[in-house]
């Protein structure tokens, strides 16, 4: 079984940011396979073929405290974490087959849990054009997207569901050549 950890803050106050981009694309895949969310502890969850899809209902920091709950604890190298990067554009995404946080702290809070980094992860961009730091980076990943970025956020999500079965049949490695170098903005660009 493998085990896709799509990361964000529960509540309505936080539904469209970009911090919850993680549950953007889960809600996409259950939407997509006609299943509906079942409530765990602390989680929401639908199992979909041999993945388990799991949406951690406890604020992002505390988002690995759901290992404690799963049936049976996994091998750090079955489970795939879904997470915004802000040092990604919106458009962008890359898959790391193990690696740091990268100051992310659901990410902080998954590697303490997993006692380990040898996880997938698979970070979607939602930067903007310009970098952002400090405290205006707190306000614009609890910030929502532009109107004019939502176009290409449902292309991003769609292309995420997507590549996270890939990932789910033929790999990491597979995964990592098929989409990190993709970017749906040229993409969008070139076809205007």
């Amino acid at each position: 079984m493998k085990i896709i950890v799509c990361l964000g803050n529960p509540g309505s106050k936080y539904e469209n940011t970009r911090h919850n981009i993680g549950f953007m694309v889960a809600d996409r895949m259950a939407d997509d396979s006609g299943l509906k969310w079942q409530a765990g502890v602390n989680s929401h969850f639908i199992r979909l073929g041999e993945m388990l899809i799991v949406k951690p209902m406890t604020y992002m920091n505390n988002s690995g405290e759901i290992f404690a709950h799963l049936p049976e604890f996994p091998e750090p190298e079955s489970v795939l974490v879904v997470v915004d990067e802000v040092n990604l554009s919106l458009g962008r995404m890359r898959f790391r087959g193990s690696g740091s946080d990268g100051g992310h702290n659901g990410l902080k809070s998954i590697e303490w849990s997993l006692e380990s980094r040898k996880y997938h992860r698979l970070r979607i961009g939602v930067g903007a054009d310009e970098p952002v730091t400090g405290e205006e980076l707190i306000d614009f990943v609890l910030g929502d997207f532009y109107e004019d970025e939502r176009e290409l956020l449902t292309k991003v999500i769609g292309v995420a569901a997507e590549s996270i079965s890939v990932w789910e049949r033929e790999g990491v490695i597979t995964a990592q050549d098929r989409y990190n170098g993709l970017d749906l903005h040229e993409a969008k660009s070139s076809g205007s």
